[in-house]
This record gives structure tokens, C-alpha cells and sequence, in this order.
């Protein structure tokens, strides 16, 4: 833990979360590989012991460090940046994942989306709030033309939306996507 994370609380950040979630995955991967040819030592799976002992223990230590880091910031009178969040929101999930399928009848530490909602919630917002200066802009852009592959062609459906109604919904589908 204390190679990843740095004793005072108050310069934590979700990279150190991460870089501790995957220093977990790659200890695993190591121990999977050098007992690959030989899985079990005198009866006992080390992969499995590391398993079963690492993964829960980085679980509790992942929602220990969320929280906390979180409450320092807002102490601070500051937001985590929400693109860290769902940085953080992947990487743990991934691990979450690798935790089902190694230890399937022992739950995960914690609800991962229930402690990061409010970074979706902010992101959320922030779209909100940027949507009407977008729409405004592609407007103010279009030329309100009629598009089609050729000019003597008659307009297909598609091909009957201004420019930037075209824009705007894509534009849309990319910011949800992300």
C-alpha cells in the first residue's frame, strides 16, 4: 500500500487508487504465471491464497481511499475532476470483475456506482448546461441547405436535416458515449 499511496492523506488522488489496483492485477498475473506448470505447492494453490487474501483487502482499501480522498477535496472547497472519476469508476470495475470470477460467492467490498454517482451526476450537469450554447451554435453555423449525394437527386429521409440538427445529434451520441 505504501508504495502506491502516499502517507499524507491530504496529497491522495484517485491515480493512487489506480496504481494500487493495478500493482494487485499485475501481482496476481506474476503469481499465476510462475506457478503456471506447477499450480499447487504441498496441496495449497498459491494463486488462489493470494486471491483470496489481496483482492477483498484492496476492495476495502479502494472504498477506505475513495471516500476519503473525496472528503479532503470538498474540505478543500474543490471537486475531483470528473474525468478522474470515471477513470477510476473503469479501473475499478475491471477489478471488480477479476474479484467475481476468482472469489464468485464473496461479494465485492462496496457498491462501486453508488460511491462515484456523483461524478455522473456532475458530468450530467455540466452537459446540461453546455447544451443550449451547442444547439445555438450549430444554428447559428447552418446554412439550412438540403443535403443530397448529388444535386438532382431527390433527398432521402435522412438527407432532409439541416446540418446542424445532424451535428447536434451526433455530437450528442459522442458525449454519451465517452
Amino acid at each position: 500500500l505504501s508504495k502506491h499511496v502516499p502517507e499524507d492523506a491530504e496529497s491522495w488522488e484517485f491515480y493512487h487508487v489506480i496504481q494500487l489496483g493495478k500493482a494487485v492485477v499485475t501481482l496476481a498475473d506474476k503469481i499465476q504465471k510462475r506457478y503456471r506448470k506447477n499450480p499447487e505447492i504441498m496441496g495449497v494453490n498459491p494463486l488462489t491464497a493470494l486471491v483470496e487474501e489481496i483482492l477483498p483487502s484492496f476492495a476495502a482499501d479502494a472504498r477506505d481511499l475513495v471516500s476519503r480522498i473525496i472528503e479532503v477535496v470538498r474540505g478543500r472547497g474543490e471537486d475531483v475532476p470528473i474525468q478522474d472519476g470515471f477513470d477510476l469508476y473503469k479501473e475499478l470495475v475491471s477489478i471488480r470483475k477479476v474479484h467475481s470470477q476468482a472469489l464468485p460467492s464473496v461479494p465485492f467490498a462496496f457498491h462501486i456506482e453508488g460511491l462515484l454517482a456523483d461524478f455522473v451526476w456532475r458530468w450530467i450537469a455540466m452537459t446540461d448546461a453546455n447544451m443550449l450554447g451547442w444547439v445555438e451554435g450549430a444554428v447559428n453555423q447552418d446554412d439550412f441547405k438540403v443535403r443530397t449525394s448529388h444535386p438532382d437527386n431527390v433527398p432521402t429521409d435522412e438527407e432532409r436535416h439541416s446540418v446542424s440538427a445532424v451535428d447536434m445529434f451526433r455530437s450528442f451520441s459522442q458525449t454519451i458515449d465517452q
